[in-house]
């Protein structure tokens, strides 16, 4: 998980900019914790998760949801699917011939 340079939105610069807590587990499968006081490694921490150990909690602190509009939408499997020329092909073709006589 590189969550370190993807923006967060307009009150923060990155997402790690939210972290609040994290527990991860080094080579040698041990548990630990850093602590949130040491704010100049947690802050280095948390915008380089995976390359100090693997991240296996991540707490944000987030602000407070205003609005949220959710709408069930239905989708044929195939267009559920982001496809790229790279994935593609790893689509059945029986999936592709049914969304291509759909259209």
């Amino acid at each position: 998980m590189q969550a370190g340079y993807h923006g967060a939105g307009t009150e923060t610069q990155t997402l790690s900019d939210l972290v609040n807590q994290i527990e991860c587990v080094d080579a040698h499968r041990i548990l630990w914790k850093p602590e949130h006081e040491k704010k100049r490694f947690f802050l280095l921490l948390a915008g380089c998760f995976g390359l100090l150990g693997e991240a296996t909690h991540t707490t944000f602190v987030l602000d407070e949801m205003r609005i949220a509009v959710m709408k069930l939408l239905e989708l044929p499997l195939i267009e559920a699917i982001s496809l790229s020329k790279e994935t593609a092909h790893n689509v059945r073709e029986d999936l592709k011939k049914l969304y291509l006589k759909e259209k």
